[in-house]
């Protein structure tokens, strides 16, 4: 018997841990098809269809389960008697959905129970068609999944490393509320840490939902890092709450050389009913602290703020922005509420508008207009054109405090309308046009103030000398560089 597991990643530098997970405590030898939802179907199906296999193992996704969907009719095409089995958060919660096109849906930890079903297809012993993975609570017992096969592709890829499971807060919009944080020892963390890097990955990355949920544990997964690998030329990042810091983890990174560590920091809201209304308590005050600081060391901050949580507007959210633009994270990712299935606002959306499709984005909700929700789309595409790539630092720096010194969010919105205006696309553009575009704005602004030609071209000079940087900073200088003479 043949058995496939289908690795479908959302791009080319991810690399699904899940099948590693069931692979690696499966004794039937299983081997793992890696791809992406980039790829097309036809590929990806031949791909499969080609090894003739008996058994289908596929982990769903928002960012996969439409794939899957249309990959699975043309498989079962091809190969009509194979068996196939589906698991992940997108089939566990509603697993009966599924059932005419798998053969088998593992509602949740499936480390084990993806195994055991193998054996029994492979015996020719009956099994429920919906398996239930029970919560696994000593996680050591679980074998590692960091093989030579996954480890290897970290030159070129992201590899995923999770010390923990589980997360102790209840927000609603997560998957992961009102589940028991789980930890595997610290032994076994240093021991996969010190299998991972004999490949010397570019970018590790844990997945802990909260890693600094226990303050001494992660000060000492931080310093085994520090001690051992800050010579190394990895990046470890890590996802924390910007309110679990005490001195000592805060002095641990500001001591961490460029490069060795990044930071990915949830604030979500700044509003705080809407808060309330999605059991996430935060303490403003300590957010904006902690952030600040860390915004100052060496070790990257990555933000993320959600629009259309409950009780949020327009303005509640653009005020939001603004105070965590301000506090200078290097990267703020402006995202879109999404009703994931099994998380607890699901029960809670009353006269929202939501897509019927992957990824469930909302449309509208009672506080924000389906106008409103495309004006901040349009920010969104420029806070990712210029601020959150990190090729305009320079020229924003000079750029917003002169014309959008209070609302930096209307600097993003008004460069989106000039791209809309002047027909720019966004998508696919280079970085000299990207350039051109911001000069032409600032300058168009300035004209529209009456400025004295004198002011207007020292202004221009000025923009173009921290063009001129940023282009430096690129490495890029023959395409960038501009005529401030």
């Amino acid at each position: 018997m043949k058995v496939i597991f289908l690795a479908l990643n959302s791009s080319y530098v991810h690399t699904l841990l899940a099948p590693r997970y069931l692979v690696a405590n499966c004794s039937y030898p299983v081997e793992i098809v890696e791809t992406n939802v980039n790829a097309s179907l036809e590929e990806v199906a031949d791909k499969v269809s080609e090894k003739h296999p008996d058994v289908l193992a596929i982990s769903c996704y928002i960012f996969n389960i439409k794939f899957v969907k249309e990959l699975l009719v043309i498989i079962k095409r091809n190969l009509p008697d194979i068996i196939i089995i589906l698991g992940g958060y997108e089939v566990s919660y509603n697993p009966e959905e599924y059932l005419d096109l798998a053969n088998y849906v593992i509602q949740g930890e499936g480390d084990f129970e993806f195994g055991k079903l193998i054996l029994a297809i492979e015996k020719g012993t009956e099994r429920e068609r919906i398996i239930n993975g029970n919560v696994i609570e000593i996680l050591d017992s679980i074998k590692s999944p960091y093989s030579a096969e996954y480890c290897s592709q970290g030159d070129k890829k992201i590899i995923y490393y999770e010390s923990s499971r589980g997360c102790p807060f209840n927000c609603s919009y997560c998957m992961s509320s009102n589940t028991k944080v789980r930890p595997f020892s610290l032994d076994r963390v240093y021991s996969d840490l010190d299998n991972i890097m004999q490949y010397n990955p570019k970018l590790i990355k844990f997945v802990d939902r909260t890693f600094n949920y226990n303050l001494e544990r992660a000060k000492k997964i931080i310093k085994y890092i520090i001690e051992k690998y800050s010579d190394c030329n990895t990046k470890f990042h890590f996802e924390v709450s910007p309110e679990l810091f005490d001195e000592e983890l805060l002095e641990l990174f500001s001591n961490v050389r460029e490069n060795l560590m990044q930071l990915e920091i949830g604030i979500q809201s700044f509003n705080q009913v809407t808060l309330a209304a999605v059991n996430r308590k935060a303490s403003i005050e300590k957010i904006e602290k902690n952030i600040s600081f860390l915004s100052k060391t060496n070790v990257p901050i990555h933000t993320d703020l959600i629009a259309g949580l409950p009780h949020e507007g327009y303005k509640s959210f653009v005020d939001g922005f603004n105070k965590l633009y301000l506090l200078g994270p290097g990267v703020l990712q402006l995202g879109f509420l999404k009703i994931l299935k099994g998380a607890p606002i699901e029960k809670n959306i009353d006269n929202y508008r939501i897509s019927a499709d992957p990824p469930y984005e909302i449309l509208s909700t009672p506080w924000l207009s389906e106008n409103e929700l495309a004006d901040l789309k349009i920010a969104e595409d420029m806070l990712d054109l210029y601020h959150n790539s990190n090729r305009f630092k320079n020229s924003l720096s000079f750029i917003i405090p002169l014309l959008y010194s209070s609302s930096p969010f209307f600097f993003f919105y008004e460069l989106g309308k000039y791209y809309i205006s002047m027909g720019l696309k966004r998508k696919g553009s280079a970085a000299p046009m990207q350039s051109q575009a911001i000069y032409d704005f600032v300058k168009q602004k300035y004209i529209e103030f009456n400025l004295p030609p004198a002011k207007l071209n020292d202004v221009l000079y000025q923009l173009a000398k921290h063009l001129n940087a940023d282009y430096k900073r690129s490495g890029n200088n023959r395409k960038w560089k501009r005529n401030i003479k």
